[in-house]
């Protein structure tokens, strides 16, 4: 799916074609994983465990990285570059005529260390959204084989990414909720004045 120049390079710093050249210091990927919430409260020992998982890849700008309504298998954490985050919406223009189109949700930047596709390391679902790079990106990729082979070693490691999860999904579902009332309120408003 992706092109894998190199992959667990020593130390976290790509050799030369890596694109990190010219940077003052490039974080390890053990400080980029603890940079990202999933993986709150491990200790140094989880990280490098975590580390020993990860693949680190590269695209191109205007690659799918995932596909909404694909199956997922790995999860991954932006390193470096932008990418956009869309879903498809199906629209009613009347009773017989729906169109459907990109909704884009949000743009993620490498620098902030963002996670995406996180479900697909507890099950083999279907991606709920597409994301897109923007530019030349790089990537840390975590597998759901890999992910569960190291919990199975380490118990306390997937209770606390599961805690950490379940925490993000639970503030996704209740500004969802959130949103969804707004929209209803807006859109009872706009039938009422409609009348």
């Amino acid at each position: 799916m992706f092109p894998r120049p190199f992959n667990n390079y020593p130390g976290g710093v790509p050799h030369s074609g890596g694109g990190w050249e010219g940077r003052a210091a490039m974080p390890s990927i053990e400080h980029i994983l603890a940079a990202v919430p999933l993986f709150d409260g491990l200790d140094e020992a989880q990280l490098e465990r975590i580390k020993a998982i990860c693949n680190v890849i590269t695209c191109p700008p205007d690659m799918t990285l995932i596909r909404e309504g694909e199956r997922g298998d790995a999860m991954y954490v932006l390193t470096k570059g932008r990418v956009h985050v869309s879903r498809t919406v199906t629209l009613s223009l009347s009773k017989m005529t729906v169109a459907t189109g990109e909704k884009s949700f949000v743009e993620l930047q490498g620098t902030d260390y963002p996670s995406f596709g996180e479900m697909a390391l507890l099950e083999n679902s279907l991606r709920g959204a597409t994301v897109t790079a923007l530019t030349d990106c790089e990537l840390l990729e975590i597998s759901h084989g890999g992910f569960e082979r190291v919990c199975l070693e380490d118990p306390s490691l997937g209770y606390k990414v599961t805690r950490n999860m379940a925490s993000q999904l639970s503030g996704r579902l209740r500004t969802a909720h959130q949103d969804v009332l707004k929209l209803s309120t807006a859109l009872s408003l706009a039938l009422s004045r409609r009348q």
